[in-house]
């Protein structure tokens, strides 16, 4: 107890201080100690600065970090930004805290007046300021020289005081977000649905002069399978993508006919087939290596794409909407995340990770099959068979035809170690001997060798040898990729690293060197990024060669903006802006484009060079409908592809429960006096979470479970039910002999939520929220955990609920 007063009253370390003649006429202040009670967590003797009125002042950095345990860092200067708890990615907007200024805020829309000292060169603010700076209510009561803070967010300790229970809480969450991950999720009706979208615009460019073509989308989706065409009037086969996508086995394989995407393997690289078949009886997953995914948005919008929460690069999506990720260097459990900018203050994350180095590997005594086809010019096809002979040792074959030739293939899986794997291939055409290993040397780094590999499956294709090496830091990665073959040797290292909240900076280095003559060339790029949740994004990068001199400089910006200056009358919706330029050769270039949407359905693009123009007016639509007892609707062109979420709220006895609140993305519905809710619009998601509000429950009402998750897919059905049950109240006392600072725990075994309470001095207790079930009971008392099983149940509270100490099981 006495470490952690100590502590605590560290936090503001007091010397004698000095303050002008003015101010010490206008008021004195002197040190206090008063008690500071966070929610129902209390600690003594806090140290602050005291007036002459009795008022408290508080330093804003040690309120946040230390008492709230907010994210962030204050300079000298006392400017301070302040994040949530939970954003440890620091990507959300912060809480601003500048006391040059005199202010707080967290956007131009809500800048607050502060009041505030600084004494021997160090900033406090009155405590009333305290509630302008972060999100909590504070209230001062001279009476008991006490100052309540109430924070409006959930903190990682929410009701821990002890610094030594940080590491139990950080191990809740991890099993909290354990168990979502396991929780099922409620999965689409068995239903048909038909959507597709139409665009047809008028342009006129300076060089070809003016035309009308058109554009559209569809997508059929069953049960089983979903089929998707475009179709672009200016292209001599206007069939320009299909794709049918059939589940097989249960779910387990996929049968894939069209445009299709395929991975590489020990024998090939990656590769697109437009007119091409793939068969597998296993379910298809995001492997590491040479990343290769097709994804649907927006059309004709940025996508940035980042790699464990550092930006990597900007991609763009087609009229379509439509973009293929193609990334080097993706190490075995990555975190891929997708940025979608929609509209001004809209955003869109997807996030994917990347198979382990044992996800490559058959089960034991399994079998998995490829099929693959091509109808191309060269009527290519493949089959590949592989059997688990142990759960980490795969063998197979693969039987290839390619320009008229068959060729056969043998290729083995091994994983001695966890952190080591070997794939190794045999083709005896060619005598050659692929191979691939992956290496995992800790969590931040793993290195790969590609040995004997080839871009085609051909006895004149050129061999080469390839190491990779990945470090992957929380504010920087790194890659190196070392490439070896008769006629050159290059060396690419590439660097990441987020130096602001939304500000990244990036070097990648290529050298070559030329066996035949013997020469050598370098070439050095710098670029600096801004990605984040805003509506403007821009990035810079300039190259050099070896000798410093200058090859390329290249910016894009993007901005869009509603209610701005280039549209003064406020006729459209939104206007999106897009510049690049390029300076090279003492040359510049540049392309420059205005998106102005006058409504949903109505869209002018103004679009140039140097040296043409051209305007375009676009009118688009779409439309979708389930053949259920409606004939259909209306929707938007970005929306034509998103599913319809449904489902009911009800309490126990399956009675509907009306007025509940509920989010899903950026979305919020409220249940009707049916209990029925709908989201007409979610985009196509697994494990989405639904987010029921609990404080506009009832108090005796809580979810069973809270977010609930559910699978949707594009044009598809999903209907969830959301269980309500009773909660009550338990208070009572704990007899024993307790020390100081001890806390009670209940913990649902079921639910795995859990209840806590801090145990006063006469062993009284107080918990609210609970709801009928069997219980964990964990007594905690310094380092010591005592544990017993008991089952609660109540209508609304249980008074009186004696614990006794020695009837607890000693645990460490």
């Amino acid at each position: 107890m006495l470490w952690r007063l100590f502590l605590l009253a560290s936090l503001f370390p007091f010397a004698a201080y000095s303050q002008s003649e003015e101010e010490s006429e206008a008021n004195e202040f002197y040190p206090a100690h008063v008690e500071v009670r966070v929610g129902k967590v209390g600690d003594s003797f806090y140290r602050v600065m005291m007036d002459d009125y009795e008022e408290p002042f508080i330093s804003i950095s040690n309120a946040a970090f230390y008492l709230l345990e907010m994210n962030g860092q204050c300079d000298e200067s006392g400017y301070c930004e302040l994040y949530l708890p939970q954003d440890v990615g620091r990507e959300s907007p912060p809480y601003i805290g500048d006391t040059e200024r005199a202010i707080c805020y967290r956007d131009d829309n809500n800048i607050q007046s502060i009041k505030y000292q600084v004494i021997d060169s160090e900033t406090y603010i009155h405590w009333y300021s305290l509630q302008a700076c972060i999100p909590a209510k504070v209230r001062w009561d001279i009476d008991d020289y006490r100052l309540t803070v109430s924070p409006e967010f959930s903190s990682l300790t929410e009701l821990e005081a002890a610094i030594s229970k940080m590491k139990n809480e950080s191990r809740k969450k991890a099993e909290d977000l354990k168990r979502a991950e396991n929780t099922q999720a409620f999965e689409p009706v068995a239903a048909v649905g038909l959507a597709t979208r139409l665009a047809a615009s008028v342009y006129h460019d300076s060089e070809t002069g003016g035309d009308v073509y058109a554009i559209s989308d569809t997508i059929l989706s069953t049960e089983h399978s979903l089929s998707r065409l475009s179709i672009d009037s200016r292209e001599d086969n206007p069939i320009v993508y299909y794709n049918i996508a059939v589940e097989a086995h249960d779910g387990e394989g996929s049968l894939e006919v069209g445009h299709v995407l395929l991975d590489g393997s020990v024998f090939t690289v990656n590769q697109t087939l437009e007119d091409g078949l793939y068969y597998t009886n296993r379910k298809r997953q995001t492997e590491f290596g040479n990343l290769q995914l097709e994804r649907t948005t927006q059309p004709n919008i940025s996508i940035d794409v980042l790699v464990n929460g550092i930006y990597q690069t900007t991609y763009r999506s087609d009229e379509f909407g439509r973009f293929v990720v193609e990334e080097d260097n993706i190490s075995p459990g990555d975190t891929i995340k997708f940025r979608y900018y929609l509209s001004k203050g809209v955003w869109q994350e997807e996030e994917i990770t990347v198979a382990g180095l044992e996800d490559a590997f058959l089960p034991s005594n399994e079998w998995g099959v490829q099929v693959v086809g091509n109808e191309g010019a060269d009527r290519a096809g493949a089959v590949s068979l592989e059997y688990g002979l142990a759960d980490y040792f795969t063998v197979g074959s693969a039987f290839m035809r390619q320009n008229g030739k068959d060729l056969i293939g043998v290729q083995g899986r091994y994983l001695p170690a966890h952190w080591f794997a070997g794939h190794i291939g045999w083709l005896p055409e060619f005598n050659r001997f692929p191979m691939e290993f992956d290496i995992l040397i800790n969590g931040d780094q793993s290195a790969s060798i590609e040995l004997n590999k080839t871009d085609e499956l051909d006895l004149e294709s050129m061999e080469y040898d390839v190491f990779k090496y990945n470090l992957s830091l929380a504010n920087l990665t790194a890659f190196l990729t070392v490439r070896d073959d008769d006629d050159e040797l290059s060396v690419e290292p590439k660097f990441n690293s987020k130096v602001a909240r939304n500000l990244f900076v990036s070097y990648a280095g290529d050298y070559r060197y030329t066996k035949a003559s013997h020469q050598d060339d370098y070439l050095h790029t710098i670029g600096l990024a801004k990605s984040g949740f805003s509506d403007t994004s821009w990035n810079i990068s300039g190259t050099v060669d070896g000798s410093g001199h200058h090859e390329r400089t290249e910016l894009s910006l993007r901005n869009a903006c509603k209610e701005c200056l280039l549209d003064p009358l406020e006729v459209f919706q939104e206007l999106t802006t897009n510049v690049s330029a390029r300076y090279q050769k003492q040359e510049v270039s540049f392309t420059a484009s205005l998106e102005a949407r006058v409504n949903p359905y109505l869209l002018f693009k103004f679009e140039g060079t140097e040296d043409r123009y051209g305007v375009e007016m676009t009118t688009e639509f779409g439309a979708k409908t389930y053949f259920d007892e409606s004939i259909g609707e209306f929707v938007e062109w970005n929306r034509y592809n998103h599913s319809k979420l449904t489902g009911i709220v009800y309490d126990h006895h399956k009675q509907p429960i009306p007025g509940v609140s509920l989010q899903i993305l950026d979305q919020r519905a409220v249940s009707d006096a049916k209990g029925r809710f709908e989201f007409s619009s979610v985009p196509a998601r697994d494990n989405l979470p639904i987010y029921i509000d609990e404080g506009a429950l009832d108090l005796n009402l809580t979810p069973i479970q809270n977010p609930v998750f559910v699978n949707t897919k594009q044009v598809g059905l999903t209907h969830a039910h959301i269980e309500m049950v009773v909660s009550f109240g338990v208070d009572g006392t704990v007899e024993g002999d307790l020390e100081n600072s001890a806390y009670l725990h209940f913990k649902h075994i079921q639910k795995g939520t859990e209840y806590s309470s801090e145990i006063e001095s006469d062993g009284f207790y107080m918990v609210e929220g609970l709801i009928a079930g069997k219980y964990i009971v964990t007594l905690e008392m310094g380092d010591k955990r005592y544990v017993q099983g008991t089952d609660l149940d109540g209508d609304f509270w249980v008074s009186d609920l004696t614990f006794n100490l020695i009837d607890f099981h000693k645990v460490y």
